[in-house]
């Protein structure tokens, strides 16, 4: 007998597979086709099947398209689910897990935080939204034209997985409901042996169950409504009666510092009659003498005899004690307003602190409540076993239930999350192969309502079921961060070397050892020194070359956390240096060391190291803000400052003999020209030689592979033209987002003197010479005024930044009292001296602030801060003032803008007839002009 060969007789099993399905199918809900359909018809209706790709769930169910299921035989399902697995679905698979590894290769995470349990969440798929789309027109497709198949439920799985990672949570919700609803148990929608009563019968009962559930969800959200209003209700009331109760204790505040403030007023008043009294009786006594004296005086004038002195009287006593009186009736006054203001401030602090408790009482018991709260069962249907068929099968029921889930917790439905998660683990039939994504979603819930230790609990039970080692490391590296959190270390520890046996990414494994030695130094099991020598030796491994930055900035925190200061700054210098691939560690590493720096009151190197990190830090970044703020205040501070220094050193060689100032500038430019070569040894000199030794053919790197000549260029680089993006027209591109930089750069360089690199750079250039320096020394005495100029304008700059932006009243009082005691006349003199009144006051240095205010009042009696000193109500009277004159001018220019030009001249002439200072003088100039 001659041996029939396989391949033919694949071939005609498959074409009467074929035959049996469109043959011996019959349509049970499906009307029949028009006559009169031709061949070009249906090619034109396939074709517009395939190319309209639905945008949601809604459209793949109402699409008039889609086949209804058939009753077919066992080869027609058969040939339908052979077709529909290696057809359209295997290919959207593909689609799906490729898209899913390109987002998860671009995904970057973040060790210093908790790492969120899925890489992934919904709407992160935009960048491979292409990708996505073909995923839902192809299982769309799968859907509409292979209905009797056992992948319909896959596909429907898929689109739920393409909605989501697309951020259309809504359709990615309908997509694994219907699957649940719709299939329940059963591995298809085929109704094999169901009559269209049946079918019929089935589809009332789920439209009766899915009205259920919309009633269940309506009276849910109801009672959600109602809870949420009898809460409002309870604030409001609580609100309004602690508002009552804080206005009565203000009101009977207020009645008893009235009366003690009257009561004082009259004591007041009946010792200032009683000393008027005697001051007058005093008068009578002095004006007797003088009389006296004068007699005596002209007795002895007549008789030729020495003139008898003068009796002393009491009239400067009088002045000195009237004063003395006048002083403690305004610091009694004084006093009393602060004390009222003491007592408003403590009840205010007092009235806070209760309010937090109270709403710190109020989410723990919403937190009990949730905790306590029964979670709703969702309906099941009746279970089944269920057995599969050729080429067994698995049901997408489970997967869509998680994936469902998952989403809730997306969007926040923490209540129907937790139902679900009850239902699947109250489920006997749940298959063990899914119970370690059972976890993962159920330590997602407990993170994402911030309960630590149920979430480390389902943690430790999935990672035991989880069988990807890269989801495995995730798991325990997580585990490891929350032990640390706990300070539990030496759990950490255990769970770090769980993640190392998992076989982890690279960048995982290498956190997690950073994260072994920080352990096992707060668990004991380290000292410093180990914990040092540990990472050190990392730190030497070939492997971790271009990551040695992050093991800097960790031997770093080990200094900080033992008080070792310097040699953090140390490992942080170094962190920053070795950082040339990863610009976020190296915004880190900056960005400590200029916090470290500021802490420590360090402003002109903090200065420079918020220079840096603003060049770098993303515009995303939390920290951006700050950043920019503090930038901004220590670049005038660090301005004023090398003003400061290079004015005072510019004098300073000025005031020398000329033989020794020629000497010392002499040495000056050979020390700054050997500054000057051994930078550009550093810099292009290296590369130079690099490319010699690469253009002979030698055994040399090549620049581009020299890191040390890489790092240069990238200083110069950065240090002319800042962190700019890779981009065409870049220098045009970046101009108006670096203009503040260079500004700010530019404006360090006096244009009386040179500072550090403008000098290096002449020396370079060999335009350095004794001459040329001369000419910026303040040695005539125009020279010395213009000097002298801009150091009193740096001193007032730098303590203002001090006292306004810092808060650093010490700084700010030293730089003050420098620029008084070095120019007591200078034009900020007022300015200065009230600072200081107001910062020895605030520090509660009554007699320092008794001198300043009283050298302001004596040299500056006119000025307005002697004014404001002698006459409480001053400053409220300037203010008046001032509201008095913008309501006058918004008047004038509303007449302006009514066309009344000759009223608006008529004000502008008045305006400094009715105001003593008028600071909108140009504001009524321009209105007048136009």
């Amino acid at each position: 007998m001659k041996r029939i060969t396989p391949i033919p007789f694949i071939i005609a099993l498959l074409w009467c597979c074929l035959s049996a399905n469109l043959f011996a199918q019959k349509t049970i809900s499906l009307p029949k086709p028009k006559t009169g359909t031709s061949k070009s018809g249906s090619s034109k209706s396939s074709s517009s099947l395939s190319s309209n790709k639905p945008k949601s769930f809604d459209e793949v169910e109402n699409n008039p398209k889609k086949k209804k299921v058939t009753k077919s035989t066992p080869l027609g399902r058969a040939f339908q689910d052979m077709t529909a697995r290696y057809n359209r679905y295997f290919n959207a698979k593909m689609k799906y897990d490729e898209s899913n590894k390109m987002l998860v290769s671009k995904h970057k995470e973040d060790f210093n935080t908790t790492l969120p349990v899925y890489a992934l969440k919904g709407g992160d798929g935009k960048m491979v939204s292409f990708n996505l789309d073909e995923i839902n027109k192809k299982a769309s497709i799968n859907i509409q034209k292979k209905p009797n198949s056992k992948w319909v439920d896959d596909s429907y799985l898929l689109l739920g997985q393409a909605f989501y990672l697309m951020g259309d949570y809504e359709s990615a919700v309908k997509s694994f409901k219907y699957i649940n609803n719709r299939f329940a148990n059963n591995i298809r929608m085929s109704y094999d042996t169901k009559s269209k009563e049946q079918m019929q019968k089935l589809r009332a009962e789920e439209q009766k169950q899915v009205k259920k559930d919309r009633e269940y969800d309506r009276k849910l959200k109801e009672q959600e409504r109602q809870d949420k209003i009898e809460q409002e209700q309870k604030k409001r009331d609580a609100a309004k009666k602690e508002t009552e109760k804080a206005k009565k204790e203000r009101l009977d505040k207020a009645a008893d510092a009235k009366k003690d403030r009257e009561k004082d007023a009259k004591e007041r008043a009946k010792d200032r009659a009683k000393e008027i009294k005697e001051r007058e009786k005093a008068r009578e006594q002095d004006k007797k003498q003088r009389e006296k004296d004068k007699k005596a005086r002209e007795k002895a004038r007549k008789q030729g005899k020495p003139l008898p002195p003068k009796t002393t009287t009491t009239n400067a006593k009088d002045k000195e004690a009237e004063l003395k009186l006048e002083k403690e009736a305004k610091a009694q006054e004084k006093a009393a307003k602060e004390a009222e203001e003491k007592a408003k401030e403590e009840k205010e602090a007092q009235e806070k602190a209760a309010k937090e408790a109270e709403e710190k009482a109020k989410e723990e018991k919403e937190a009990e409540e949730l905790a306590a709260k029964s979670v709703v069962q969702e309906r099941s249907g009746k279970e089944k076993g269920y057995k599969g068929g050729f080429l067994r099968h698995t049901l997408a029921k489970h997967d869509a239930m998680l994936w469902l889930t998952r989403t809730y917790i997306e969007t926040d439905k923490m209540d129907n999350a937790a139902s679900l998660i009850k239902k699947m683990k109250d489920d006997k039939r749940f298959p063990n192969r899914k119970k370690g994504d059972l976890g993962v979603v159920e330590a997602y819930y407990y993170l994402q309502n911030k309960q630590n230790n149920q979430a480390q609990v389902a943690l430790r039970s999935a990672a035991g079921d989880v069988k990807p080692k890269a989801e495995r490391a995730r798991l325990y590296y997580i585990l490891g961060q929350l032990a640390q959190e706990d300070d539990n270390h030496k759990q950490a520890v255990k769970d770090f070397e769980k993640v190392l046996h998992s076989k982890p990414v690279f960048d995982m494994e290498l956190n997690a050892r950073i994260n072994i030695a920080k352990s096992k130094m707060q668990g004991g099991e380290f000292t410093p020194e180990k914990a040092i020598a540990y990472l050190t030796k990392m730190s030497k491994e070939e492997k971790n070359v271009d990551n040695v930055d992050q093991i800097y900035f960790a031997m770093a925190e080990i200094e900080l956390q033992n008080g070792n200061t310097d040699k953090a700054n140390e490992y942080l210098a170094q962190s920053a240096e070795k950082s040339t691939n990863n610009k976020d560690q190296k915004v880190k590493a900056f960005l400590k060391l200029a916090e470290m720096n500021y802490k420590a009151e360090k402003y002109l190197p903090a200065s420079g190291y918020y220079d840096s990190t603003f060049a770098l830090i993303a515009k995303t970044d939390a920290k951006y803000k700050e950043v920019s703020e503090r930038k901004s205040v220590l670049g005038e501070l660090a301005r004023d400052l090398k003003t400061i220094a290079l004015q005072d050193s510019l004098q300073r060689i000025a005031q020398m003999p000329d033989k020794e100032r020629k000497e010392f500038l002499q040495n000056l430019i050979a020390q700054l020209r050997k500054d000057a070569a051994a930078k550009d040894t550093t810099g292009m000199a290296e590369v130079n030689k690099t490319k010699m030794s690469d253009s002979k053919g030698s055994s040399g790197v090549s620049y581009f592979y020299n890191d040390a000549a890489k790092l240069n260029g990238y200083k110069d680089f950065a240090l002319k033209w800042g962190n700019r993006p890779l981009t065409d027209d870049w220098r045009l591109a970046a101009k108006q987002n670096n203009a503040t930089t260079t500004d700010n750069s530019n404006s360090n360089v006096d244009t009386t003197g040179y500072d550090y690199n403008k000098l290096i750079e002449m020396a370079s250039k060999g335009e350095l010479s004794v001459d040329a320096i001369m000419q910026k020394l303040p040695i005539t005495a125009k020279q010395k005024a213009q000097s002298d100029s801009l150091l009193i304008d740096a001193y007032y700059g730098a303590g203002k930044t001090y006292k306004e932006s810092l808060k650093n009243n010490k700084k700010a009082t030293e730089t003050f009292a420098k620029l008084m005691e070095r120019y007591p006349n200078n034009k900020y003199a007022p300015d200065a001296l009230y600072a200081l009144y107001q910062l020895s006051t605030t520090d509660k240095k009554t007699a320092d602030a008794n001198r300043y205010k009283n050298e302001l009042i004596e040299k500056y009696p006119n000025s307005k801060y002697a004014q404001i000193l002698r006459d409480p109500n001053y400053l409220a009277t300037l203010n008046a003032q001032k509201s008095a004159l913008e309501k006058y001018y918004n008047e004038t220019y509303a007449l302006y803008q009514q066309d009344q030009f000759e009223e608006v001249k008529k004000r502008s002439s008045e305006v400094n007839t009715q105001f003593i200072e008028n600071p909108l003088q140009p504001k009524f100039d321009l209105l007048n002009a136009l």
